[in-house]
């Protein structure tokens, strides 16, 4: 599965699925949020009629078997009468036979499993038009959405419901092709959780550390992830993290006292600008809570 336009196109999900990551995984999760968006897209039977003829016929390859073998019974025993001259195109505009239309909508009403899986094949391909993402199937997105689903409904059955994250599309595709750390990519993740709706927020290392590794409390950490867990936390590790981070621009931190401010839709200027307003603290103060060392060195030889 590529992704065609990047910007601004994102991946909602459980932050437990942080804890299913590897390359397989991050496709998992790629086709666990296609469908999850597709149940709240909306349709009209017509346009899902009119979809299911242009997909007989110039997305053959994009169906699954089943609806194959259906659009072959139809053509088989003439209750689709396809037209091979003009495929239902003028020009660059696809404008099937009423008809054909009619033919599709009438075995909705007998074939109700047709009808069904019309509607979500037609939803699927709305998914990935919004998202700008070209391959995969729609048999292998359920099937991932379907592994993990009974992954995250034994997790909250456990533990209680979960926080969610959101992240470009882009973030996950380079994850998996490995033009992205994975490291950073949990990273982005985790801090999102955090911000939520919110333009930026206060919160502590352990916690965004916690969170990359897709659990919210301390004792939902994965005894497989500690090792990872105490390699980050470390202070030369987390500094360079929250560096390199910085550096492509995936978020901006701000040290306040024992926690952060973070924030991924604000630069560090903006963000420091915000966090005033709300704190009513002064910039003078701000400076000296961001670089306490190097400002009280300053006033001392000052004085």
């Amino acid at each position: 599965m590529t992704n065609l336009q990047k910007n601004y196109k994102y991946f909602n999900f459980p932050l437990c699925f942080l804890q299913t990551i590897d390359n397989e995984g991050l496709n998992k999760i790629c086709g666990w949020a296609i469908m999850n968006y597709s149940k709240t897209i909306k349709y009209e039977m017509t346009e899902v009629a009119r979809q299911t003829v242009y997909s007989y016929y110039r997305r053959w390859d994009m169906l699954n078997y089943k609806l194959k073998d259906k659009f072959n019974a139809m053509v088989e025993d003439g209750r689709l009468e396809p037209d091979e001259d003009y495929n239902g195109f003028a020009g660059d505009t696809f404008v099937p036979e009423s008809g054909e239309i009619e033919a599709i909508l009438k075995e909705f009403k007998e074939d109700p499993e047709f009808k069904k899986s019309c509607i979500e094949f037609y939803k699927h391909l709305q998914v990935k038009k919004i998202l700008n993402i070209t391959g995969g199937s729609i048999e292998n997105n359920y099937n991932d959405f379907e592994t993990l689903n009974s992954f995250l409904h034994e997790f909250e059955h456990t533990y209680g419901s979960d926080a969610w994250t959101s992240v470009k599309t882009s973030y996950l595709f380079d994850a998996r092709d490995g033009k992205l750390p994975i490291d950073l990519f949990r990273l982005v993740c985790a801090v999102k959780s955090v911000i939520g709706k919110r333009n930026f927020n206060k919160t502590y290392k352990n916690v965004i550390l916690r969170r990359m590794f897709g659990a919210k409390k301390p004792d939902l950490m994965q005894p497989e992830d500690k090792e990872n867990y105490e390699f980050l936390s470390r202070r030369r590790q987390w500094n360079n993290l929250i560096d390199k981070a910085e550096q492509r621009n995936l978020l901006t931190f701000i040290p306040a006292n024992r926690g952060y401010f973070v924030s991924i839709k604000y630069n560090n200027e903006k963000l420091r600008d915000e966090v005033i307003k709300r704190t009513k603290i002064s910039r003078r103060k701000m400076k000296i809570i961001q670089y306490p060392k190097k400002i009280k060195a300053n006033e001392i030889s000052k004085n």
